[in-house]
């Protein structure tokens, strides 16, 4: 008979990833690049878990990872910490309603078992243009401001600046649009 396996993850910008598997209670901590991430995936990938519960605070940083478990096939649920936290109390424990941590999110999940949600392709495609769109505005726009904060010169072409004020509207209004097409996805 094969053990189940139950993963809570979680992740924040500032701390980056905590992964903890049952029954073995075996604890993985990660930074947040790329580098990083795909060797915690890797090894989460090689222990065949029934269900990785996620909890993050980050709507993109959760999308990322949501979607990055699900293209390795990996069963996931993001789960909303507030659900935890009364799990928690249920449980007689105590829970931040804000970052659960990882080893309440796998016991919610041993325990609970929720179900998860696959898209199909269509949508996983859809769904990963649009999260790269979205990184790649965010990275323009950060480019952008950048150059309005620090001058670099502009200051002594009107033109210029104004050029680059403009590049920021139209990429802080093309960001809410992809943003506003990527609530579908989030709400599944």
């Amino acid at each position: 008979m094969s053990i189940e396996r139950f993963v809570g993850m979680t992740a924040t910008l500032a701390t980056g990833i905590e992964a903890v598997v049952l029954p073995f209670n075996e604890h993985h901590q990660s930074d947040l690049s790329e580098a990083a991430l795909l060797l915690l995936l890797e090894r989460l990938q090689a222990l065949y878990p029934t269900l990785v519960v996620l909890s993050c605070v980050e709507i993109e940083l959760a999308m990322h990872l949501e979607q990055q478990l699900q293209q390795r096939k990996l069963p996931v649920i993001h789960i909303n910490a507030r659900q935890v936290a009364d799990f928690a109390q249920g449980q007689g424990l105590t829970s931040d309603e804000r970052i659960p941590n990882a080893s309440l999110l796998a016991q919610f999940g041993q325990a609970i078992r929720p179900h998860t949600t696959q898209r199909d392709t269509t949508e996983n495609q859809e769904l990963n243009a649009l999260l790269s769109r979205r990184l790649q505005l965010i990275e323009m726009l950060m480019s952008e401001k950048n150059r309005l904060r620090l001058g670099g010169g502009y200051a002594a072409s009107p033109y210029v600046e104004r050029h680059v004020h403009a590049h920021v509207v139209w990429l802080e209004t093309a960001l809410e649009d992809v943003d506003t097409r990527l609530k579908p996805f989030w709400l599944l």
